[in-house]
């Protein structure tokens, strides 16, 4: 296995490249004939700096976009996927196909009226949410409900997490990746988004949740309810009805929060609890146990003793292993030893492995093991600081040498302070909690506060590690001064546990629903279609739409399949000759394009593979006429506009038909699996050509 070090965490760090949205990021090949790729990523919608890729290549484009919101948020764009059509490839997931998702008002509506009814009862609300993700939307919609509704007379607003503030500093700093408006607020108000007044408190452990005595609204990190402050504060809120918990999103697989979006919600809950415990306060059954290959085993052992005791008989003499011979001589007992025989095979050398971690599996560093030259150098506040906590030395002319356990037992190890403390805390002689030994240089005399700024990090660091709860003991101290980390194991523990309070689920997740999904695709089109996860009946029912609507090749890879997904595709590179580059005629389809047709062959030689065929232009016998090729997008409300401003026609909608003249013409678009076209049906008349007209001037024609 293998031991990465933060050595190894700095150098990746290092190597990674932040980048902008729609920003080119050009990946250059190892082989000269091949062309780079181009990365860009765009704005997903869901979280900030979550986009999807789109990846450019010599033969086609590939997007890669899972988990994309196609709504706009308080402090998000929206997904814009639709400008991109025709990919060689797409891949998405199909997470939430059969995930019912309702409108955002909606949602606002039955989130704020459920806060406020549970305050009102003086109840508590708590939200699971994760640490940096989706909360940020969650906090400025609490916000400004709050604000507005004015409901610091009602109870508190807690974000409770271990970097709840660095989250809301750092997402200060970010509005270059958030929507429209937050950016025009920073430029015309000159006010940073998520600047939240004295309304939200900030809570970095459970402590100080409790110093808020009445109705609470807190959200609390793990969104999934596996761990984390939002586990501990839900075990205390479950018992009593009148309490809320509201579940923004689904969490994890198989966690509580997963299983309360279920349509039946269960009135029991699985709930698996992670321990982390010393390995020393584990029963011995439970303890990793590493046996060495020249010792028996336990069972080993005691079958081989069981056996020797059910054997019957005389007993046989054991063989004598330790090389000495007893004889008599002289009715006397004489040792002889044996002389060793000469070994007759060949000896190979051997090396001694040494070992490299220890009974628990910690890695054993000899680094840890040794004495630094610091602190065998004593200085006078050292002595000082002694002298402070031993009392006055009965023998003015010896120096006093503490045990360097600091809690007793051991030999004499270096001078320096607290050394002794621990030794006398063991005794009794010192029963203080950590504030007052952490602080305690409060109680020196006025000449003896200002220590050396290493040995009050020593103090605080090194000395309580191991007891931050507390009285001090000489474990703690034993082990804050030697500086080990004790070995620690992960247990799991399962609890099923009865849920009395009331539960309301809402889908504040970001993801789009499988209507907008199906969307999405109907106007990218992609000519291969990948689906990653989502159940086994979502995907189902996506492939069967994109298969059957958009006639495209779809694959559902299993976990660890290889898909060759763009090798059957027939794109060929090669040059256009100066003669036909000159012929051609482009005509302009939208602002970003241009488009030309060509009567061309592909040169045939006989030039090296590495080299690129050439475009040369076609003999005109062999020139034959094509259909004409209408692009573009006519849209009914404009060509309405069109016919009657510029024809001078009545022009009105009956259901999805427009009908000009009082009927004597109606415009009408099929759409069909194949293919989209309009249809005009009418007498042959002028306004018959004049609406025509208008109607092919809304195309670009090839």
């Amino acid at each position: 296995m293998t031991q990465f070090t933060i050595k190894h965490v700095r150098e990746a760090i290092d190597r990674m490249k932040p980048l902008k949205f729609s920003q080119d990021v050009i990946l250059e090949s190892k082989k000269p004939e091949e062309d780079p790729l181009t990365v860009t990523p765009y704005a997903a919608g869901r979280i900030i700096g979550g986009c999807f890729w789109h990846i450019n290549f010599d033969s086609g484009v590939i997007i890669y976009a899972v988990e994309f919101n196609h709504r706009t948020e308080q402090h998000l764009n929206r997904f814009v996927l639709e400008a991109f059509s025709r990919p060689t490839l797409l891949i998405t997931d199909a997470t939430c196909m059969s995930y019912p998702t309702e409108r955002r008002q909606s949602l606002d509506s039955q989130l704020f009226q459920a806060i406020q009814a549970t305050l009102s009862q003086g109840a508590d609300v708590l939200i699971p949410v994760d640490a940096g993700g989706r909360v940020l939307e969650l906090l400025l919609c609490l916000y400004r409900f709050w604000i507005q509704a004015k409901m610091d007379n009602h109870g508190y607003f807690i974000f409770s997490s271990r970097v709840a503030e660095s989250i809301i500093e750092y997402a200060k700093s970010l509005a270059e990746w958030m929507s429209d408006s937050c950016r025009n607020d920073l430029n015309n108000t000159h006010r940073r988004p998520f600047q939240f007044g004295e309304s939200l408190k900030v809570a970095l452990n459970l402590a100080e949740i409790d110093r808020y005595q009445g109705p609470k609204l807190i959200l609390a990190t793990n969104e999934s309810l596996i761990g984390g402050y939002s586990l501990k504060i839900w075990k205390k809120l479950l018992r009593a009805p009148p309490n809320l918990l509201i579940v923004p999103q689904r969490g994890q697989y198989g966690s509580p929060t997963q299983q309360f979006f279920f349509p039946h919600r269960p009135k029991y809950i699985n709930l698996k609890i992670r321990k982390l415990l010393p390995t020393r306060l584990l029963p011995a059954q439970t303890k990793p146990t590493i046996t060495p290959a020249n010792k028996d085993t336990p069972e080993e052992s005691t079958a081989e003793k069981s056996q020797e005791n059910n054997n019957s008989g005389p007993s046989k003499p054991k063989p004598n292993l330790t090389g000495v011979k007893v004889e008599k001589e002289g009715g006397k007992m004489v040792k002889k030893r044996k002389r060793k025989k000469k070994a007759k095979f060949p000896l190979f050398s051997f090396k001694k492995e040494e070992r490299k971690y220890d009974d628990y599996g910690e890695i054993i560093d000899p680094e840890d093991f040794k004495v630094p030259e610091e602190a065998m150098t004593p200085t006078p506040d050292m002595a000082r600081v002694n002298k402070r906590f031993r009392g006055p030395n009965p023998n003015p002319n010896q120096d006093f040498t503490p045990m360097r356990g600091g809690a007793g037992g051991g030999p004499p190890g270096p001078k320096g302070p607290f050394m002794d403390v621990g030794r006398r805390a063991r005794f009794g002689e010192f029963q203080g909690n950590e504030r007052n030994f952490q602080q305690g240089e409060r109680n020196f005399p006025p000449g003896e506060r200002n220590f050396p700024k290493g040995e009050r990090n020593f103090q605080q660091n090194e000395m309580f590690q191991g007891n931050p709860g507390g009285n001090a003991t000489g474990a703690g101290f034993k082990s804050g001064l030697e500086g080990a980390k004790e070995p620690m194991t992960m247990l799991w523990d399962t609890q099923f546990i009865r849920v009395h309070c009331r539960i309301l689920c809402l889908n504040y997740e970001g993801r789009s629903d499988g209507k907008a999904v199906k969307n999405t695709l109907s106007q990218v089109k992609p000519h291969n279609l990948i689906i990653l996860r989502g159940s086994v009946k979502d995907k189902g029912a996506l492939r069967k739409y994109m298969e059957d609507s958009q006639r495209c090749k779809v694959m559902v890879p299993q976990n660890g399949q290889m898909v060759h997904a763009i090798s059957g595709s027939e794109t060929q590179r090669a040059v256009i000759h100066p003669t036909l580059s000159a012929k051609l005629e482009f005509k302009s389809v939208d602002p970003n394009m241009r488009i030309a047709w060509m009567n061309a062959l592909l040169q045939d030689g006989e030039e090296k593979k590495s080299e690129m065929r050439m475009l040369i232009p076609a003999p005109e016998a062999r020139v034959r006429g094509h259909a004409a090729l209408y692009l573009g997008n006519v849209k009914f409300a404009g060509l309405q506009r069109l016919l009657i401003e510029e024809g001078g026609l009545n022009a009105n909608f009956h259901g999805n038909i427009m009908v000009c003249n009082n009927g004597q013409i109606t415009i009408q678009k099929k759409v069909s699996k194949a293919k989209r076209s309009i249809r005009i049906e009418g007498g042959l008349s002028e306004d018959y050509y004049k609406v025509r007209k208008l109607l092919v001037s809304q195309y670009t024609v090839l």
